[in-house]
């Protein structure tokens, strides 16, 4: 297809048909492929004129906004594309560079332009309120609208005052990845919202969102693939928690759990997993105590233990445990030792958290200890929390968290690596 002759039915066709025929000559000349639902929501934008679109991380925001201001660009629109961050400025490069119908592109600290190749400007700035200035314009897109201030998105209202009769008339398209309480949050309330959810986007692939949401932590992973406003902080455990006896008929082996800690006392948990249950059972907790005598306390019945084919031991190997791991090894290698990064406690919470947690009450001991023991496990378990950024289990230095690390440990019959004891 000749460019020109497609650019001036752009500018004669009403406009959803102008649109269809820009999707078809960008397909055509640069190979530019359009999920249905893309072309969809780019009719939808048209026919709103004030809209959001909420999508999953990698829903191609930026490149479908870039698309939707060139298109009205050509039929001699005000365009003005405001961006949340220079990296998505710069980022926006390669789409404009890809388009036939731009011709080029300068970018600078400040105000940034954009040609068509009738030399209609498109221009775009980076969300800051000096930016947020006249001209007046009658189509603005926020990019990644969650992360700009309520506050500038008043300022640009005033924008495009008075333009109603300007090319089209007056567009405002939203798009972002949802944030909890953001401006993008506030808007979608009250405008015409169309959500993306990841399984949407052909590009996207399952077994990397899989993936993702193995190392994301339950709550990252609805927001940034889900597109949910939601809370990433919390109590991670709050609706999994019973104290009871678990009703469920439990498997045979036993996983024992270790977080060596010569401070608090050297921890061993163990715990059951449920038949046809997702439920997890707590049947076993001790303090073996600090220091030397606690750590060969727990050696011994860890030994013990490894010799049964019923039995998985795993043990952190981080800081103090990388001896405790070395000594064990010279007594048997029949346990699992694991060195916990950040996004590995994610992913074994992640797992946790899909199961109902029983714990015992303290009618179940008769001993003082154990009863203590318990109720510590227990507390230290109800208190575990997603950080602030929800990408990570937050444990705050001034709790102590040996029962719970050893909880964790003892919980890794879905994700063993190494040496098993069955």
């Amino acid at each position: 297809m000749n460019i020109y002759k497609a650019t001036d039915l752009i500018q004669r066709l009403p406009l959803i048909d102008a649109f269809l025929t820009y999707v078809y000559t960008r397909d055509v000349l640069d190979g530019r492929k359009w999920d249905s639902w893309q072309i969809f929501d780019g009719i939808m934008m048209l026919k709103e004129r004030r809209i959001c679109l909420n999508r999953a991380r990698g829903g191609s925001k930026t490149l479908d906004s870039a698309d939707f201001l060139a298109f009205l660009a050509l039929r001699n629109n005000e365009t003005f594309w405001i961006a949340a961050t220079n990296y998505q400025l710069k980022n926006c490069k390669k789409y404009w560079n890809a388009n036939s119908f731009i011709i080029s592109f300068n970018p600078n600290s400040t105000r940034n332009y954009c040609l068509t190749i009738l030399y209609q400007t498109i221009e775009f700035v980076c969300a800051t309120d000096g930016n947020i200035r006249g001209p007046r314009k009658n189509v603005i897109v926020f990019d990644e609208m969650a992360q700009i201030k309520w506050t500038l998105f008043e300022n640009t209202l005033g924008i495009y005052n008075g333009m109603d009769d300007v090319g089209d008339g007056i567009f405002m398209i939203m798009i972002s990845t949802p944030i909890l309480g953001s401006t993008f949050h506030k808007v979608s309330v009250i405008y015409v919202t169309i959500t993306r959810r990841w399984y949407w986007m052909s590009w996207f692939k399952v077994n990397s969102v899989n993936e993702a949401k193995r190392v994301m932590t339950a709550s990252k992973f609805a927001q940034e693939f889900m597109c949910d406003f939601i809370s990433l902080e919390g109590v991670i455990f709050e609706n999994n928690i019973n104290i009871g006896i678990c009703p469920y008929e439990l498997e045979t082996n036993v996983y024992y759990g270790s977080d060596p800690n010569p401070r608090e006392g050297y921890c061993v948990v163990g715990i059951q997993y449920a038949i046809n249950h997702n439920a997890i059972a707590i049947v076993y907790v001790k303090n073996f105590g600090g220091g030397n005598a606690g750590k060969l306390a727990m050696l011994k019945f860890l030994l013990e233990k490894s010799k049964l084919h019923t039995t998985s031991i795993e043990i952190e190997e981080n800081g103090v445990g990388g001896p405790i791991v070395d000594e064990f090894l010279a007594m048997t290698d029949n346990f699992i030792s694991k060195f916990w990064k950040a996004q590995d406690k994610v992913e074994v919470v992640n797992d946790i958290v899909r199961h109902e947690i029983w714990i015992p009450t303290d009618q179940q001991y008769s001993d003082a200890r154990e009863k203590k023991w318990m109720r510590e496990t227990r507390d230290q378990i109800s208190n575990l929390s997603w950080s602030k950024d929800g990408n990570q289990v937050d444990k705050p230095s001034d709790k102590t968290w040996h029962f719970n690390d050893s909880f964790l440990h003892a919980c890794h019959k879905n994700l063993m690596v190494g040496i098993e004891a069955y």
